[in-house]
């Protein structure tokens, strides 16, 4: 990045029950300060909404509060636990009305986001930029690269096709997908906002930005709307604890297993089992 002539507000507006989310949010913003911007950030939970404060930045927690129930239904759905989710029509038009009024009062030149749904309608209907920092699983680029899916464990013949068929499929029906919730296409209309039709499509933000490692250091294709930028990491303050410290001076590698909120305890114990049979030493934080 480089120093702008023009100095910009930009609204952040992660998940703030999302920890991922929000720490990318904030070294997002902290790059954004330094390069002299304005930086301001709207959240509806409390769960991680201190640690925004704690690096120094402002948040507006908007109407209606996130509940923790809430929150845990959509970190199940967002782990394939469920199918349930908490965005019922009144919820979805509350907060984009929210979203709308603090456009309206503190004016931001783009707003940059985690998954934050709601948003997708708000920034259209405020003509105002829209700026998504996401992984690169199951973006644009990992859909039409993708060759196979882990729908089966281990490397039998039957399985290894198995999986192959499926990410073909996957590569197949996901670009024609149309299933957008009730809700937001109400809203949208309430607002008249036209949603791409395509689910792909109107999860598309202005900018997409990939925050993952192997598509920028393997220069993998990326679809037309995505940039890949590299992994975000959180930049926390305090010490590391001693035994961590001891690990990496150690003559073995360190290797840290840390899988996000979209892993589940399956998949985490399954890395672990695997990684454990090298000759590494291992730091985890998977729960």
């Amino acid at each position: 990045m480089t120093h702008q002539d023009r100095t910009l507000q930009v609204l952040l507006a992660p998940e703030t029950f999302n920890l991922g989310e929000t720490s990318r949010a904030i070294e997002v913003a902290r790059q954004l300060r330094f390069l002299g911007h304005q930086v301001r950030f709207m959240g509806y939970s409390r769960r991680f909404a201190a640690y925004v404060r704690e690096a120094g930045f402002r948040i507006d927690l908007l109407d209606p509060e996130l509940s923790d129930d809430d929150a845990d239904q959509l970190i199940a759905a967002d782990q394939g636990r469920s199918l349930r989710h908490p965005f019922t029509t009144e919820m979805v038009r509350r907060r984009v009305e929210s979203e709308l009024a603090l456009f309206r009062d503190w004016g931001p030149d783009c707003v940059v986001i985690g998954t934050t749904l709601s948003t997708f309608i708000s920034a259209r209907a405020a003509s105002i930029p829209l700026i998504y920092v996401r992984p690169y699983a199951m973006s644009r680029g990992h859909l039409a690269a993708m060759d196979a899916l882990p729908l089966t464990q281990g490397n039998s013949r039957i399985g290894v096709q198995l999986n192959r068929l499926t990410a073909h499929l996957v590569r197949a029906l996901a670009p024609r997908i149309r299933w957008r919730p009730a809700a937001f296409r109400r809203i949208a209309a309430e607002h008249r906002v036209v949603l791409p039709s395509r689910t792909l499509e109107a999860l598309d933000a202005d900018l997409n930005l990939i925050a993952s490692l192997f598509p920028y250091l393997n220069a993998q294709a990326t679809d037309p709307t995505e940039i890949a930028v590299g992994p975000i990491y959180s930049q926390t303050e305090g010490e590391v604890p001693a035994p961590v410290l001891a690990l990496a001076e150690a003559d073995r590698p360190l290797v840290y297993v840390g899988l996000g909120s979209s892993a589940n305890r399956r998949l985490a114990l399954d890395v672990l089992h695997q990684v454990a049979e090298l000759d590494v030493e291992i730091v985890s934080s998977v729960g």
